[in-house]
């Protein structure tokens, strides 16, 4: 007499039975702070991680050291982030003589690039984090101050002691969004100067190569041609940057 078939609880997809949390809110939550395949964390990086992010001094201030951390953990769990290689080094260097060569016969404005890198997703939030702690911390900084000043006046004497802890949450909470958001970027950006911010050093012109062969991707357009136009606008906005000397502090 053959077996009767049993119910399988987990369904079809083995991997449900694998991760008790798919198709659930906390897959995402798990996933963003480090799970694998949208499970639970390791407890013990989870709780180093929210020990970072209140490792604040409680005066409002947000800790970019512990933004870079959420960024880079966020960008691992995200998936592969290979180093640029010597050829992709190579085709970089190549593209960025040939930009300036062009820029010079069609415009005036001289050229300004002196260095060049090809970064990483990883590379570009490293590199670039001094600028968005210039950029942002200013504005988290007053969102978090507003945070108590919006209580009244009687209620901000009873909380006395837990305003600063109020604080520190708010700056923690700022530390994960933005590092969150850097993550995010960091998977999108083709050049230090992508979103129209000089975010690298001055004169230094930096592409994801990455990032710029998944922007081509079904453009009908060869791999070279693609990186020759994001160089050209990368040399284009240094070249801008450097003449317009008042715009990168205005900025």
């Amino acid at each position: 007499m053959p077996d009767e078939p049993h119910d399988d609880p987990t369904g079809d997809d083995p991997a449900k039975g694998q991760n008790p949390f798919a198709g659930t809110p906390m897959e995402q939550i798990f996933a963003a702070m480090g799970g694998q395949g949208g499970q639970a964390p390791d407890l013990g990086a989870l709780f180093g991680q929210m020990q970072r992010l209140f490792s604040g001094s409680g005066d409002g201030t947000v800790d970019f050291a512990v933004v870079k951390d959420v960024a880079r953990h966020a960008l691992s769990a995200a998936g592969p982030d290979p180093s640029p290689h010597s050829g992709q080094v190579g085709a970089l260097d190549d593209a960025v003589r040939l930009a300036e060569g062009w820029l010079d016969r069609a415009t005036e404005v001289p050229a300004a690039v002196t260095s060049t890198s090809a970064w990483s997703r990883a590379d570009w939030v490293e590199q670039t984090i001094g600028t968005w702690e210039q950029v942002v911390a200013p504005i988290a900084e007053h969102v978090v101050g507003a945070m108590s000043e919006a209580l009244p006046e009687e209620a901000r004497a009873m909380a006395g002691p837990l305003l600063g802890i109020l604080r520190q949450a708010g700056s923690a909470m700022f530390a994960q969004q933005i590092g969150q958001a850097l993550s995010e970027l960091a998977g999108e950006v083709v050049s230090s100067t992508d979103i129209g911010l000089p975010l690298a050093a001055a004169g230094h012109a930096a592409l994801l190569p990455h990032n710029v062969a998944e922007f081509g991707d079904g453009l009908e357009i060869g791999a070279a041609d693609v990186l020759l136009y994001v160089t050209l606008r990368e040399c284009a906005h240094h070249r801008l940057f450097a003449h317009a000397s008042w715009l990168r502090p205005a900025i």
